[in-house]
């Protein structure tokens, strides 16, 4: 899956949909600039995709940062259906196998970067 960069900001966008990005920051993505997809979660009824941005991090933005270009998932990716917070999950198995590695993912635990970055390069996408 590929997305476009559309906003470097979510200066115009509603309140519920920026969380953990403020209206007035500014993220390390280029607007204009493709990025490919590592995994897409539904937080509180708001897509994320988990990129990696600018600096070479990796990123979950919420959806209002694209516009999606390609729409193809990788052969790896597991769609893992949630009743939390988290309603939907879909990545690497290392990702979507439950809430609590996808809270890992996000909240940057080592294990989860090193799979991460092990999947990336062997996609040749790191």
């Amino acid at each position: 899956m590929i997305i476009r960069a559309i906003a470097e900001t979510l200066e115009n966008a509603p309140d519920d949909l920026s969380w953990g990005v403020t209206k007035e920051s500014k993220v390390s993505i280029t607007k204009g600039k493709e990025y490919v997809v590592h995994a897409l979660s539904v937080f509180k009824g708001v897509t994320f995709f988990e990129i990696l941005d600018d600096l070479r991090g990796i990123s979950w933005l919420p959806y209002r940062f694209f516009t999606v270009v390609d729409r193809s998932i990788p052969d790896d990716w597991e769609c893992n259906v949630l009743q939390g917070e988290v309603k939907l999950i879909l990545g690497p198995s290392f990702v979507a196998e439950s809430e609590d590695a996808y809270s890992r993912m996000v909240e940057g635990d080592s294990e989860q970067g090193e799979n991460f970055w092990r999947r990336a390069i062997a996609k040749g996408l790191g």
